[in-house]
Formats: structure tokens, sequence, C-alpha cells
């Protein structure tokens, strides 16, 4: 989903595959991301799955975690990437929660994938 709000160093944005879950907001400034519950704007808990590798074949998006595991989805799940060139898919940023494509200002969270949630 889109960046809604930068403010300085700080970039608030939801992630399009984190349905189901109550309304959040996600803040990012350099290496650092917090995440918000908006219904009573207190912290939510997020240990993370950070992000080490990622790739594409001709229709999946692979995430190598840091701990090894993979994590394959339908390029389908994610109509920004599946229509973006493959130059502007390689331009992407690691963040502690998920994956962030500027130029496409797309965002992926990796617990969303780990659940099997395609973007909304």
């Amino acid at each position: 989903m889109p960046t809604v709000l930068r403010w300085g160093p700080y970039r608030a944005f939801f992630y399009s595959n984190e349905r189901g879950e109550p309304p959040h907001i996600h803040v990012r400034a350099g290496d650092f991301e917090a995440k918000f519950w908006l219904h009573d704007l207190s912290v939510a808990v997020n240990a993370g799955f950070p992000a080490h590798e990622i790739t594409f074949t001709a229709d999946e998006l692979v995430v190598t975690l840091a701990d090894g595991r993979r994590i394959a989805t339908p390029l389908a799940w994610y109509p920004r990437l599946r229509d973006a060139s493959a130059l502007a898919r390689a331009h992407f940023e690691l963040m502690p929660m998920g994956i962030h494509w500027p130029e496409l200002d797309e965002d992926l969270g990796i617990a969303g994938m780990l659940k099997g949630r395609p973007a909304v």
C-alpha cells in the first residue's frame, strides 16, 4: 500500500498483505521500524522476521529469511510487483518487518507472507 505520511526521517505506511489484523500503521526511520495499533495508539509487539535475500522467478516472489527459511508466493498476489519492470523490482529496501519498493510505493510484510496473505 502507499506511503501515507512522510515527516522528516519518518515514513508511515501499511503493508498491503496484513488483512485480518486490527487497524494499525507502521512507522520507519533508518533501520528502525515500529507498528502502532490505531484503536488505542499503543505499540504492537512484533519481533519481526527479517528478510535476508529476495529473488523473482517468472511467477513467484521468493524471500529467504535470516534464519534460512524460504517463502515463495505467487507474483499474481502482488499486482504492483507483477506489473513492474525487472529494474523496478530489483530496487528494494529490506526492513525489520518487511520489504519496501520505493519506486513502486509497495510494502509487503514478512508476517503476512508467512500467513499466505496476498496484497489487497
